[in-house]
């Protein structure tokens, strides 16, 4: 009798933690490219730019996006480094913004493109962080004739 409770505890502690496995994999945000293509000449002169002023780029990523809907990018970053954080966003899309934060929620940084700006959709902010830890980035776009919009993203560090 005590090695047949055994099988069932150890049933349901199985059950149970598959259960929430699953659970937490619904919950992972995936990102998906998008045709960047539009973007190339803009990616590659910011990546000059910041390669001259002795930053390494870590992170590059297209991302298919919702229009009004944040996307999580979430990004380890040293105490005292000085990170650089670039987004490329659809030219029609307004407003765009950038907001970060550390793990405990508290808001890092916030940058915004105002509406009736001119000129190419690029948003970007340099940072140095205080703590060794992981920093939630959460660009946004809206445009109200699309619901799917296409945004680049780049993580540089100082390191010259």
């Amino acid at each position: 009798m005590g090695d047949q409770m055994g099988k069932g505890l150890l049933l349901t502690l199985y059950m149970a933690i598959s259960a929430l496995t699953g659970i937490c994999q619904d919950n992972v945000v995936e990102l998906k490219p998008c045709d960047a293509s539009a973007y190339r000449q803009q990616i590659d002169s910011i990546k000059i730019f910041y390669a001259k002023n002795g930053f390494t780029l870590l992170r590059q990523d297209s991302a298919l996006m919702e229009s009004g809907y944040e996307t999580p990018i979430m990004a380890p970053m040293q105490a005292r480094g000085w990170y650089a954080f670039v987004f490329i966003g659809d030219p029609e899309a307004f407003p765009s913004e950038i907001r970060m934060y550390n793990l405990s929620g508290a808001r890092e940084e916030a940058i915004n493109r105002p509406r009736g700006s001119k000129g190419p959709n690029i948003l970007r902010f340099t940072f140095e962080p205080l703590t060794t830890d992981y920093y939630l980035i959460k660009p946004v776009q809206v445009n109200k004739k699309k619901k799917l919009l296409c945004g680049y993203f780049m993580l540089f560090k100082r390191t010259n």
